[in-house]
Order: structure tokens, then C-alpha cells, then sequence
């Protein structure tokens, strides 16, 4: 079982780290973020709690699991000490987690969540366990940074960290828009520049729009046929859309859209343009089109 009680969590890390054998390592969500965003916070909500139930399962019974918040999980494994076992352990969390999300959402989801996990064994590495926690922290940036959904383990040489993890996913882009309008991006690519978005926003206090766009057949189609107008629908949404502006398709029916520089009162003059073209198109009498809109704003910091 994950334990939430962060202090009672640490307590047990520090005692372990003194005294046994194993792993230290750090868990986190990768693209957790635009999975709520997209999803919605009840989806999250419910995918945290199944990432701790598969932690627990992946996990032995004596070892300390715990949540740290949001979407951050540390595990100690007593008696890990094989860097094999640690790739074997990261690669099994990461394909649970990678089915659980295609369950709850289904199997067109785009938003291919993972976990990126850094670890650091002990006792190698030293006993105290605020130095082993930042040795583990670096080893999960490094993995971060080189491309998510794997693990790293730290190496006091640079050039002796090594990378055990699952292979990532194409980072191609689309290159069937032909389309002189939004960024279109799959839905790799579309977390790093969406991550650094939200970046920008909190540092520099601008806005964003994010809208969720859903089209629904109104009559009795083959999965084929509506495949085509989804299609059709996505190509118009990116034809409309400014340069600026970037997307993804997040499920079969569904395109998720970021508008930089634009606040939640220029939304309805988006949508409206969108479904002008759209009555142009062969589909328009036998789709619904749904918009759900949100603006993105800096958070005050505590």
C-alpha cells in the first residue's frame, strides 16, 4: 500500500536509508499534467489513485512506498541492488500504467502517460537519505530530459550514467497537415511545447486558452465514415485556427487546442469560425461539434 502521510513516509525513508539495503526511487507522472487538462481533474484523480494501487502491486509488501504529492511517488526496495531488476521493475510500472490510462479513457487515447522513475542504491550511494533523495532527483531529471516513460540510475561519473528504460514513443510530427494554420503536433511533442507554455505563463504572467473540441455523430455511421469526418473536422479546425496557436488530436473524435495570448471572451469568436467552415463540409448535418474552454493564467506562488 502507498502511504499519503508524507511526514510518517519520510520518517520510515530515513530509518531504511540508515539501515538497509536497496533502492531509493523517485516516481513521476509523465504528462500527468495536459492528462488532466484534457481529461479532466475527476480522470486524474482517478488515474492517481490507480498509479498508487499499481506502485503498491508492482512493489514487495515490505517495501516503503509512498506518495509525495500530486503526481510525485518515492518507493525504498529493500534488498534491490540489480540495475537489470530496477529496468525490469520501471518497465512493468510503466506499461501498467501506460494499459490502466487506456482503459480509463479508452484505446484511442493520444496522451501516451508514463512514468519517467530516477533511483539510486544504497548503501553505494551514501545512508543519509536528504543526499540520496537529490542523487535520485538528478537521475529522474536526466531521464526527464532525454525523453520520459523509462529510468536512470545515479552514477557519480557523468559519462557512466546509463538509461534502462522502455523505448519512447515516434517524436514526429504530423506530416500530413499541409494546412497553413495552428501547429499541429503529435501528442509527444505537444506535451514538451504545452509543459513549456505553462512555463512561460507563471514566469511571465501572460494567458492561454485551452479548449477541448468533440465531435459526435448525429446519425447511424461506420467507424470508417466517422473517421473521415473526424479527420475532415481536424483539418478544418487547424485550417481555421492562427499560426500561433498549436494542437493535437487527443482521442479518434477529439482535438485538444492551446491559444496563446487569448483569454476566455475570444472563445466564442473561435468557435464561430471554426463552424462556419465546417457548414461548408458534407458532415455538418450529421456530426454535433462540443466545445469545452478554459483559460490558463499564472498561480501565485505560496
Amino acid at each position: 500500500m502507498v502511504v499519503s502521510d508524507k511526514i510518517s513516509v519520510i520518517q520510515q525513508l530515513q530509518d531504511a536509508c540508515r539501515s538497509d539495503e536497496g533502492l531509493l526511487m523517485l516516481i513521476n507522472l509523465d504528462s500527468f499534467e495536459l492528462f488532466n487538462d484534457v481529461y479532466g481533474h475527476d480522470m486524474g484523480d482517478i488515474m492517481l489513485e490507480k498509479c498508487a494501487e499499481i506502485i503498491g502491486e508492482c512493489c514487495e509488501d515490505s517495501d516503503i512506498k509512498g506518495c509525495l504529492g500530486g503526481d510525485e511517488f518515492v518507493v525504498f526496495c529493500r534488498g534491490l541492488l540489480d540495475k537489470g531488476a530496477f529496468a525490469r521493475l520501471a518497465a512493468e510500472i510503466n506499461s501498467r500504467i501506460s494499459a490502466a490510462a487506456k482503459d480509463l479513457i479508452g484505446v484511442d487515447m493520444k496522451i501516451l502517460l508514463g512514468a519517467s522513475i530516477g533511483g539510486v542504491f544504497v548503501p553505494e550511494h551514501g545512508r543519509i537519505y536528504e543526499e540520496l533523495f537529490h542523487k535520485a532527483d538528478m537521475a529522474l531529471e536526466y531521464i526527464k530530459q532525454t525523453g520520459n516513460h523509462g529510468c536512470a540510475y545515479y552514477n557519480k561519473s557523468d559519462d557512466e550514467e546509463r538509461i534502462d528504460g522502455l523505448e519512447t514513443i515516434s517524436k514526429t510530427m504530423d506530416e500530413g497537415n499541409h494546412y497553413k494554420g495552428a501547429l499541429w503536433l503529435d501528442y509527444d511533442y505537444f506535451s514538451i511545447v504545452y509543459k513549456y507554455v505553462r512555463r512561460y505563463i507563471q514566469t511571465y504572467k501572460g494567458v492561454a486558452s485551452k479548449v477541448l473540441i468533440t465531435i459526435e455523430p448525429t446519425v447511424e455511421m461506420s467507424m470508417e465514415d466517422f473517421a473521415e469526418a473526424s479527420k475532415a473536422f481536424g483539418k478544418v479546425v487547424n485550417h481555421t485556427l492562427r499560426k500561433s496557436d498549436i494542437m493535437m488530436q487527443s482521442r479518434t473524435n477529439q482535438y485538444f487546442v492551446l491559444l496563446p495570448e487569448m483569454t476566455d471572451r475570444y472563445i466564442e469568436k473561435v468557435r464561430s469560425r471554426i463552424m462556419y467552415q465546417w457548414e461548408d463540409t458534407d458532415y455538418f448535418d450529421v456530426t454535433d461539434i462540443k466545445f469545452e474552454a478554459d483559460t490558463i493564467v499564472a498561480q501565485d506562488e505560496d
